[in-house]
């Protein structure tokens, strides 16, 4: 297939499923900017990929895997993004929970 016609492919994906992909991603991601942003990547990904779909299922199965492929790696790079200043002010709210030894503090 020709660059011109993965480009005629990438639109009408978007005209056909973007809507759909879209509501799914903010389903699941609850922040609409972040949706918007798995979804763009997601065409991007099926663009980069168009040679592998070998039209074992429809199209909008084949952007739905790709787009849930897309979600799982946002929330695996939010795991690993922890924010060492919430750690702190956790640090902050349960010391005075603690005594120095780590029991409790009753």
């Amino acid at each position: 297939m020709s660059a011109s016609d993965i480009r005629v492919a990438a639109s009408r994906w978007v005209d056909d499923h973007g809507e759909c992909l879209y509501r799914y991603a903010l389903v699941r991601v609850r922040k609409p900017e972040i949706a918007e942003d798995l979804v763009q990547e997601t065409f991007l990904a099926a663009v980069r990929g168009y040679e592998k779909f070998g039209r074992r299922s429809s199209e909008r199965s084949w952007l739905v895997g790709i787009l849930k492929n897309k979600i799982v790696d946002h929330f695996r790079k939010l795991g690993r993004e922890t924010s060492f200043t919430d750690m702190e002010f956790l640090s902050d709210e349960f010391s005075e929970k603690f005594v120095s030894v780590g029991f409790w503090n009753h």
